[in-house]
C-alpha cells in the first residue's frame, strides 16, 4: 500500500509545511550569503536532510530494492516543495520573509541525505552479494 511506506515523509512534510507558516517575527532574519552557518540555516539542513531521508525509505520499501531515477524523482520533488514554500513565506505567510539562502540549504540538506542513502544503500547490497 503507497500510503503505508510515505506516511512518516508525508508527516514530515505537513510538519515543514505548518513551522514555515508559523509568523516569524522571533526567528533571526538572514539577509546576507556571510550569515550562512546561522542557526535557521543549520535548521532548514537538518528538516530537509530528514524530509528526504523518510521519503526514500518509503521509496525503498516501495519497490523493495534501491531505484536511483525514483530517488532523484523524491529529491526533485522534495526540492520543489521547499522552492514553493519559500515563494509562499515571501507572498503569503504573515511575518515571514522567503529567501533563496534557505532555499539553497533545503538543497543542501536534500542532496546530503541523498548522498547518505545511496551510499548505505549500496553498502547493504555489496554486502548481501
Amino acid at each position: 500500500m503507497f500510503a503505508r511506506n510515505f506516511w512518516p515523509g508525508i508527516a514530515w512534510g505537513i510538519i515543514i509545511f505548518i513551522l514555515s507558516a508559523v509568523p516569524g517575527n522571533y526567528f533571526p532574519k538572514i539577509l546576507s550569503f556571510s550569515d550562512w552557518l546561522s542557526p535557521d540555516k543549520i535548521v532548514h539542513i537538518v528538516l530537509y536532510f530528514v524530509f528526504f531521508y523518510l521519503i526514500a525509505k518509503g521509496i525503498i520499501k516501495q519497490y523493495q530494492i534501491i531505484r536511483s531515477k525514483a530517488l532523484f524523482f523524491g529529491m526533485v520533488l522534495i526540492v520543489l516543495f521547499g522552492g514553493l514554500i519559500e515563494v509562499m513565506q515571501h507572498c503569503f505567510f504573515i511575518g515571514r520573509n522567503g529567501n533563496i539562502y534557505d532555499f539553497l540549504a533545503n538543497l543542501l540538506g536534500c542532496l546530503l541525505s541523498y548522498v547518505l542513502i545511496l551510499y548505505v544503500e549500496r553498502k547493504k547490497l555489496l554486502k548481501s552479494n
